[in-house]
């Protein structure tokens, strides 16, 4: 299994309202119960989109960093 990594969201409560009752009213046809599986979801669908829009279905590769001074 993957490695994880934590990262703070903070989103709009109409938002975060929006996610919770799509959840509660939809959990029985997708199986997702959780806010984290949910965002987890939207974030695959939408990198992988993308990724076929604008680049020929490949995942991106990381860009490089600015060295440290």
């Amino acid at each position: 299994m993957e490695g994880t990594k934590d990262i703070l969201l903070s989103m709009p409560s109409s938002q975060k309202e929006r996610m919770e009752a799509t959840i509660a009213h939809t959990q029985a046809f997708t199986g997702v119960k959780h806010q984290q599986v949910f965002i987890r979801t939207a974030v695959e669908r939408l990198c992988e989109q993308l990724e076929r829009q604008y680049n020929n279905g490949q995942r991106y590769t990381l860009p490089p960093t600015a060295p440290s001074l």
